[in-house]
This record gives C-alpha cells, sequence and structure tokens, in this order.
C-alpha cells in the first residue's frame, strides 16, 4: 500500500474543523446519527466524519474507513459513519484514485482562499505518524511543497506580526502565521 496520502488529510480536516473552514466551504454540520461522537460534514454527495469518508456514486456509497484505512463500497449512506455489514472492499489504488479529485478540490479551494501560509503552518505542527506520510500526500494533491528557506512546512514559521481574520484568543497557534487573503 505505501503511504497513505488519507492519514494527513484526515489530520488536516480536524483542523479545518476547529477553524470553521469545513462550513466555510459548504459543508453543514450534521449531529451524528448514532448519538455518540463527532459530527458530520456533509456536502452534495461527500461525508466526512472523524472516522471516514464517503461518496456518493451512482448505485452506491464509495467509504474510507480510517480505522482499517481501507475502502468499501456499499450500496447506501445510511448509518454512515458505522459500516454496513454488506459492503465490499474496494482496491486501495482505486478507492485512492476516486477519493483524489475531491481532496485535489477541496486543497485547491483552500489555497485560493487562504493562500499557502495556512497548510504550511498546519504541516510544521503535523503529528509524527502523519508526517511520515507528507510526501505521499504532497504528490497525491498535485503539489509541491514550498521550498526549503523561510516558511517550508517543515520549519517553523517566523511571522513578524499575526496575519488577519481569525484573531482573537480563540485563535490556533498554527493561524498566526497564515494570513486570510479574501478574493
Amino acid at each position: 500500500m505505501g503511504a497513505n496520502p488519507l492519514v494527513v488529510q484526515f489530520w488536516l480536516w480536524g483542523q479545518d474543523v476547529l477553524a470553521g473552514l469545513l462550513q466555510a466551504q459548504g459543508f453543514r454540520k450534521m449531529p451524528n446519527p448514532t448519538g455518540r461522537g463527532s459530527s458530520l460534514y456533509l456536502r452534495e454527495g461527500v461525508g466526512l466524519h472523524s472516522s471516514a469518508a464517503w461518496l456518493e456514486q451512482a448505485g452506491g456509497v464509495l467509504v474510507y474507513s480510517r480505522p482499517s484505512e481501507a475502502f468499501f463500497y456499499q450500496d447506501s449512506a445510511q448509518g454512515l459513519p458505522e459500516l454496513n455489514p454488506a459492503r465490499q472492499p474496494v482496491p486501495w489504488a482505486e478507492g485512492l484514485s476516486r477519493f483524489q479529485p475531491l481532496v485535489q478540490a477541496y486543497e485547491e479551494g483552500l489555497w485560493a482562499r487562504l493562500g499557502p501560509g495556512y497548510r504550511t503552518a498546519q504541516l510544521y505542527h503535523l503529528p509524527a505518524l502523519a508526517r511520515r506520510a507528507l510526501p505521499a500526500w504532497w504528490a497525491w494533491i498535485g503539489r509541491r511543497p514550498p521550498s526549503a528557506g523561510p516558511g517550508h512546512c517543515l520549519e517553523k514559521p517566523q511571522c513578524p506580526q499575526p496575519g488577519p481574520g481569525l484573531a482573537g484568543p480563540d485563535r490556533p497557534r498554527w493561524l498566526a502565521c497564515a494570513p486570510l487573503q479574501d478574493g
């Protein structure tokens, strides 16, 4: 299987939840139908949860299960994020390639809206397990990491002044060097 880029993406989505960015990108926050655990984020046939991501497709739903790091196909999104017992396994490369356009479009939207400083600052704080998958993530999203030097994603961000937006005492520390760009 190799390094799993979704390890990085799920951590980043978690950071985006904390900053309110999933909702800003058009996702609706919904309570978990099981009544326990984290919320669901839904948008146009896409579902995100801390334990799964899914894409509705003709005839069913492609699901990535984070605990098992595997893809499955099931007949509906009913009951997600819990997997349907009748689910069918999907080959790793196929599942990853089907999710790739979604993640690429999501990341492009964030980069266009917030600039490269947002992700660069987050990636500096990437946990060790996810950091091992970072080269696979860069390749999968179709971007090149920032060049080495000031602002490189593996170096501590340096900022002479805090950026605008998401200011105040609740501003996550990784946003201190990520100015918002309106556009």
